[in-house]
């Protein structure tokens, strides 16, 4: 049986099988009026999201067109890595209503004239509400963007303060990632600090100075940076917004502070540490005392525990701990010698649960052999959680105003 004398459910579904090169292939082999070729471009229509290469539509100008024109109804998310201008020349003859997220990777090799590569996006892209740029980008019409709530602008590396400043002042943003040169920091820390609306802000090193400013954006959630092991930056926002962090990520920065650091900090609920095996139970124990009111501890790649001891101990002087997640983490037989009653003493104290998360220790057989107790609940699932850079620390805070 020919294909083409397929219904249209089955001609559809060996479609979706091919790849995406495969799909052009065959909307090029085919007329444009050929049922064929019209079932190719109806599953492009029915795409949400998709990532467009240079070397996909390299010689293929006929085939972007076609391409564009099918899903510039329906697309909401797209990825645009490295197009040359012939190629991002396509989308300026189309608009496309309900593009939500753009992630836009600049060919570095072009030579726009006056960033035109950006006024076709303002001009393609009207109702976008997340917007990625990378590359060498001036970033002057960014501002025009009026719907973009969540920006990440830190791998573009020609930013004018003109342009941060056109951003803060036009754009409502809740979500911006940012990077600065030093010389400039305290002209971007101004323009960012008018952003009432923000509740999340990235960015890779900043000043001590500049800590005040930002610690008193309004609506401010979530406050991600590069420590570079300056330990008066943490110690600041410990003292001014102690009281209001709830969860708190590091990646191989928890050892730096001393426990006066966390004094403030006595609300904190979630706690996680990546790639932390230099910092000792020892040390990391007095830390954890700082924090009464942990409800979920995560550990990924870390050796803080020798033994099991250990891991009760942290059980024991967390009376609110939910859960107790370890990813990550190899667990050797040194680890399971442990005393037993103790561990049972611990947990017959507890008023509710508690849940072990375990996902790649390569002892799950030994958890669940010597781990039982009608108090304990175990699983061997990943945690879902936000990755952290090295030396970085991303800080989670009940906002100022609701």
């Amino acid at each position: 049986m020919s294909i083409v004398r397929l219904n249209d459910d089955c001609l559809l579904k060996i479609i979706e099988y091919l790849d995406f090169d495969d799909q052009l292939e065959l909307w090029q082999a085919t007329d444009d009026t050929t049922r064929l070729c019209l079932a190719v471009a109806y599953s492009w229509h029915r795409m949400p999201q998709t990532c467009l290469y240079r070397e996909t539509f390299e010689g293929r100008l006929h085939a972007l067109d076609g391409f564009l024109e099918s899903m510039k109804g329906t697309m909401k998310h797209l990825t645009i890595t490295y197009l040359p201008g012939d190629q991002m020349e396509r989308f300026s003859k189309l608009v496309f209503p309900n593009m939500r997220v753009l992630d836009y990777m600049a060919d570095e090799t072009d030579d726009w004239d006056e960033d035109s590569d950006i006024k076709i996006i303002v001009n393609c892209f009207p109702h976008l509400e997340s917007l990625k740029l990378t590359g060498m980008s001036k970033g002057n019409d960014i501002y025009q963007m009026r719907n973009i709530r969540h920006l990440d602008i830190a791998q573009c590396w020609n930013l004018s303060v003109a342009c941060i400043e056109n951003v803060c002042e036009h754009l409502r943003l809740r979500v911006l990632c940012v990077q600065w040169r030093r010389s400039e920091e305290k002209a971007y820390v101004g323009a960012i600090s008018k952003l009432n609306e923000l509740e999340e802000l990235e960015v890779e090193v900043v000043q001590q100075e500049s800590i005040p400013q930002l610690m008193r954006l309004p609506k401010l959630r979530k406050l991600r940076i590069i420590t570079n092991h300056e330990c008066e930056l943490v110690r600041d926002i410990a003292v001014l917004r102690g009281k209001d962090i709830i969860s708190a990520s590091f990646n191989d920065s928890i050892w730096l502070w001393t426990t006066k650091t966390w004094t403030p900090c006595r609300n904190l609920r979630n706690l996680t540490i990546i790639n932390d095996e230099g910092c000792s139970w020892v040390k990391f124990r007095r830390v954890i005392l700082c924090f009464p009111l942990l409800e979920q501890v995560h550990l990924e790649n870390s050796r803080i525990f020798d033994t099991a001891d250990e891991l009760w101990d942290l059980v024991s002087i967390c009376p609110h701990l939910k859960r107790l997640a370890m990813s990550h983490c190899i667990l050797y037989n040194v680890f399971f010698k442990f005393d037993a009653a103790r561990m049972g003493a611990v947990l017959d104290k507890r008023t509710q649960p508690l849940l072990l998360q375990c996902f790649k220790t390569s002892a799950d057989d030994l958890v669940l052999q010597l781990f039982k107790h009608p108090k304990l609940k175990i699983f061997f699932e990943a945690l879902e959680y936000s990755p952290v850079a090295p030396e970085a620390i991303e800080l989670e805070f009940l906002p100022l105003e609701a």
